[in-house]
């Protein structure tokens, strides 16, 4: 996000509209980033939600059931964010500040970690049960 800030003049959703075309190697990694933290299957995030709902849904079925529509919320505005990103003119005017090489290595390491951590929970799995153990206080 602070990349697409230096971009343009705000963050509003009309200013970054057709982004995806000029830099989709940034925007793939924000919705990745967004996919994830909403629970999405195959990204970082989907095992801890699932651990998380399971503990939760044992100590009260509301809370699990309120965790779950906030899961859905977050789809929902990484599904917003994507529209958004991916329309606007068809020619869109060449950026003057375009991605420094370093950006697009870390980018790159961030979406593969995203994507590894999702696609082999198992590795991660004594982490993940900490987590959820932490966070849920018990």
């Amino acid at each position: 996000l602070s990349i697409i800030r230096t971009q343009v003049e705000n963050l509003s959703f009309r200013s970054v509209q057709g982004f995806g075309r000029q830099f989709p190697l940034l925007v793939f990694g924000v919705i990745a980033a967004q996919f994830s933290l909403a629970g999405f299957p195959l990204f970082a995030g989907f095992p801890v939600l699932i651990l998380l709902l399971g503990q939760l849904a044992q100590k009260s079925a509301a809370l699990a059931l309120f965790t779950l529509l906030g899961s859905f919320g977050l789809l929902a505005s990484g599904l917003r964010s994507l529209a958004v990103f991916v329309m606007g003119p068809d020619e869109l005017p060449a950026k003057d500040k375009p991605m420094k090489r370093i950006s697009q290595i870390y980018l790159l390491l961030g979406i593969m970690a995203i994507v590894l951590v999702g696609l082999f929970p198992h590795w991660f799995s004594a982490i993940f049960a900490n987590i959820v153990e932490v966070g849920i206080g018990q």
